[in-house]
């Protein structure tokens, strides 16, 4: 796939949107360029097509090309009895054309380097021109069907790491737009009735799979709830006049969705453990008892039906109809390939769809040959077996159109016929690029998760390691819409653990992990505390001290005291005063005034004692904290 695709289809989306310019006339301005910078002045339809297909990375049917060269290039293209086109150069102008897709190049080049950045850093690792070449391709590819995801899931963890990216993450949409678009104007034919664009006229029953059910119901999570509610809006544009789309399911899907609920009973009595499916963890939330499982049940059946998602009851035996696919044969071959390729598809399971597929080729009266619109009937799932089986070569055939198809290509053939591609305003949330790479990402982990339990259930680890293994898988089934730029890396790492043996080994060494931080934390927490007890011990024994020093300090001043009163009697009296006269003139001169101050410096010392008390716990403390 050559990069410029992405810039060529913007550009599509670009024109359509901006220029109020129909389908055709958008693809009439490819037409122009690809005639005048291949000198195309002579050519046939399928020369025309192959030469778009070169430049542009577009394949526009010649159907479709017949068209516009009919009703959009009158003025510049002629066609002869032989049916051999002639343009006239002097008519055909794209100066505008090549100066906008020049800056759709440029928006995608720095798309690229962006993404060659994000490379480097993760992977730490350098590339050749070629390996650059191929990982630019390979991302184009990603963008456009969503499947070619790296190993390491880089393009899933480059886009939702740049999720706050507002900039970044409309220029990815305006491919997934576009391309909605492209992608579209397969299904149109020289005999396409363009006024008929814009409105369904034709019969289509669509069966709807398991998690599609769940997913209307709410099960699934929000994020699947939107993305089924925008289908169903469009079920709803199509059927307005007339109701020319059914909903329906299967017998196989009912009796898949009351084996759900089954298990989940089971899980309530405590006889078996959960297992990864975000609709089973949702239901086990809502239903505190097994009485409330069978009442939910109840409630989901009679939401489909007041939602005209009606059961289609069996009426005769698959194996008796014509058309039927469910052959040993069949069963057996596909079987085997799936084998080979590395699948663990149940047999069980390949019958199962082998069935459904019987019903919708018998009543298509085994002929495929034909669109997604004219198909009559299709079942819409998300099912990696019903995929398989419903692709291979034995079930269908090169030109004919697949029993089955997901909610994408669904959504997408609905907007484009009602709404002549895509116009400007609210758009099916299914074409965000971020919520189509949150939920390839909630597939992944989900997928990864159930391997894990099914190991699980075969090793014979000791009660307390069964136990860890399976709360370390149980915290990872988390829905598409809590996946953010914060755990994306935990989950890859999750998927990427591919063995149980493994995990077990992550979840023993995390533990250990833990177990020698808590015993840290409790060493530093006794250290910190005997540091403090020490640190206090230290301070008391400093006020102590103090005390004691006051004490002294008081004695000296006391005894300074006596000494000073004991000269002052001395120089005062003489030989001839009597004892009585001297205390008297003590008192009166010294002790009394004395005794009357007491009170006032006592008063004024223990405050200030209490002062430095506290000043000096104050200070020694605050070190301590």
């Amino acid at each position: 796939m050559k990069n410029n695709i992405l810039a060529s289809i913007a550009l599509f989306q670009d024109l359509y949107d901006n220029g109020n310019q129909d389908i055709f006339s958008v693809i009439a301005e490819f037409v122009k360029v690809t005639i005048h910078n291949n000198n195309l002045y002579t050519f046939d339809i399928t020369n025309l097509r192959i030469l778009i297909k070169n430049d542009f990375e577009i394949d526009v049917p010649e159907g479709v090309l017949k068209t516009v060269l009919k009703k959009r290039l009158t003025n510049e293209v002629s066609r002869d009895i032989a049916n051999i086109y002639n343009a006239m150069p002097s008519s055909i102008i794209v100066e505008q054309f090549n100066a906008s897709l020049r800056e759709q190049t440029s928006k995608y080049e720095f798309v690229f380097s962006k993404l060659l950045e994000f490379y480097h850093q993760r992977e730490g690792l350098k590339m050749s021109a070629e390996q650059e070449e191929e990982l630019k391709s390979n991302f184009a590819e990603f963008l456009i069907s969503s499947q070619k995801e790296q190993d390491n899931f880089l393009f899933s963890r480059f886009i939702i790491e740049n999720e706050s990216d507002e900039k970044f993450i409309d220029c990815l949409n305006e491919i997934r737009d576009g391309y909605i678009i492209v992608h579209g104007i397969k299904d149109i034919t020289d005999s396409t009735d363009l006024n008929s664009i814009g409105s369904w006229d034709s019969k289509l029953t669509i069966y709807l799979d398991t998690e599609h059910l769940f997913s209307f119901y709410g099960y699934n999570g929000e994020l699947f709830k939107e993305v089924f509610n925008d289908f169903i809006s469009l079920v709803k544009e199509a059927n307005k006049k007339t109701k020319y789309i059914e909903l329906k399911y299967f017998e196989e899907t009912k009796n898949t969705i009351e084996g759900y609920f089954y298990v989940a009973t089971q899980i309530k009595d405590g006889k078996i453990r959960p297992y990864a499916q975000t609709a089973m963890n949702t239901i086990l939330q809502k239903c505190l008892e097994k009485s409330d499982v069978i009442a939910e049940k109840g409630k989901f059946f009679s939401f489909l039906k007041s939602n005209n998602v009606i059961y289609d009851e069996r009426v005769s035996y698959v194996s008796d109809i014509s058309g039927n696919l469910q052959t040993n044969e069949n069963l057996t071959e596909i079987l085997k390939d799936s084998i080979d390729k590395g699948f663990t598809f149940e047999e069980d399971t390949i019958s199962k769809y082998l069935r459904m597929f019987s019903i919708i080729n018998n009543r298509r009266n085994s002929n495929s040959k034909t669109s997604f619109e004219k198909s009559k009937c299709i079942l819409m799932t998300a099912n990696s077996v019903a995929s398989f089986v419903a692709w291979h070569p034995l079930i269908k055939k090169e030109s004919e159109f697949s029993f089955s198809s997901d909610i994408d290509f669904i959504t997408s053939k609905l907007w484009f016929k009602l709404h002549k591609g895509l116009i400007n305003g609210k758009k099916p949330i299914s074409f965000n690029v971020m919520t189509k790479t949150k939920l390839i990402i909630n597939s992944m982990l989900y997928k990864s998760a159930s391997i894990k339990y099914d190991e699980l259930s075969k090793r014979n680890y000791s009660k307390d390691e069964e136990i860890s293994v399976f709360n370390a898988i149980r915290e990872h089934e988390i829905l598409p819409e809590n996946i953010t730029s914060e755990n994306i890396v935990d989950i890859i790492d999750f998927i990427n653990v591919k063995s149980v043996d493994d995990l077990r080994r992550e979840t023993s060494f995390l533990k250990e992990i833990i177990r020698k931080g808590e015993k840290d934390a409790a060493e530093l927490k006794q250290i910190k505390f005997n540091t403090r007890q020490s640190k206090k011990k230290k301070i008391r024994l400093n006020y102590v001290f103090f005390n004691y020093l006051i004490f002294i300090f008081l004695l000296i001043v006391i005894l300074g005291l006596a000494l000073i009163v004991y000269y002052i009697v001395r120089a005062i009296t003489t030989t001839t005063d009597s004892p009585l006269a001297i205390i008297s003139a003590l008192f009166t001169v010294i002790i009394g005034p004395l005794l009357t101050a007491i009170p006032y410096f006592r008063k004024r010392t223990i405050k200030y004692i209490k002062e430095k008390k506290s000043l000096f716990f104050k200070m020694r403390l605050k070190k301590l904290i």
